[in-house]
């Protein structure tokens, strides 16, 4: 009776973990990944000012000094379940940018977060503001108001998302 029990329980933990990593919706061609997250760490990273030369039409050069308004942070989460596409790793490291400070994420233990891949540096980038709280209510994944992860998901991608012109 011990073993059937065990059996069952491994058979259910196995398919539990599967069905977390097989993505709600899956679009490769829209650079987007939507995914609960449990945080592991989130540290500041100092960005330092960049300089541009620029030359102006009557031929004199200036020099501009770009600089950042945003705080950078570098976010290392556990992914616990794919939403939307599907990161093929266990933990992901990205770059979030905030212009108040610490983005509100960083708050919550897990939370349903948006990214996209920056080829040009082979670094993935929080879509700025845009997160999810997210909470186990009778064993499902559910925002804080009970809606569905694909109600959520449903409303940044008819939303922000939309207007950003990702979708």
């Amino acid at each position: 009776m011990k073993r059937i029990f065990i059996l069952i329980l491994w058979c259910t933990v196995i398919t539990t973990v599967y069905a977390q990593q097989e993505p709600i919706e899956q679009n490769e061609n829209i650079n987007l990944y939507a995914f609960i997250g449990e945080k592991i760490s989130v540290n500041e990273f100092e960005q330092r000012p960049s300089i541009e030369w620029i030359i102006g039409l009557n031929g004199d050069s200036a020099k501009i000094e770009n600089i950042p308004f945003d705080q950078g942070f570098i976010a290392k989460y556990k992914v616990i379940a794919n939403i939307f596409n599907k990161l093929e790793t266990d933990t992901i490291e990205f770059k979030a940018f905030d212009h108040y400070g610490r983005p509100k994420f960083v708050k919550n233990k897990y939370v349903l977060l948006y990214l996209s891949f920056s080829e040009e540096d082979s670094t993935y980038y929080h879509q700025k503001y845009q997160f999810d709280e997210v909470k186990r209510h009778k064993g499902q994944w559910t925002g804080k108001d009970r809606k569905s992860l694909k109600e959520l998901f449903e409303i940044k991608k008819n939303g922000v998302f939309k207007n950003r012109g990702i979708f």
